[in-house]
């Protein structure tokens, strides 16, 4: 599961009544540093992981809904493509603005040993409990 944070939480509230003030494009981030995000994790907690092509991928289109057991919007796969060795990566982030708004830490770290390496994620947004699935 990936958590959406308080942040997050309290921006998609604000958006709803039209008085959000953060705007700005979805970013995807990886983290690199050996965290287990909540939903009081803040931006700062975060290492960026380094050595992708691109440091973050803007993710503000190409959602599409899926109603299964709880209605989400699915994301089409996001890939990072690294250009050196990197170590681990342990997870991904979601920014608008300076706005941390969702968090999840992977099941086991992807070790990025050398150029070429790459991670895709497909991300799913839901609101039940708090919570993402990703």
């Amino acid at each position: 599961m990936t958590t959406l944070t308080d942040e997050g939480a309290l921006n998609l509230l604000l958006m709803e009544v039209g008085q959000a003030t953060n705007a700005g494009a979805l970013m995807l981030r990886l983290f690199a540093n050996d965290i287990v995000p909540g939903r009081d994790t803040a931006l700062s907690d975060f290492v960026a992981a380094s050595g992708a092509i691109e440091d973050a991928i803007n993710i503000s289109r190409g959602w599409r809904i899926r109603v299964n057991d709880v209605p989400m919007l699915e994301h089409d796969a996001v890939k990072f493509t690294f250009t050196r060795p990197a170590g681990k990566v342990h997870g991904y982030y979601m920014t608008r603005g300076t706005l941390l708004t969702r968090c999840k830490r992977f099941d086991e770290p992807f070790d990025i040993l050398r150029e070429g390496d790459s991670i895709e994620i497909t991300p799913r947004l839901s609101i039940s409990d708090s919570k993402m699935k990703g």
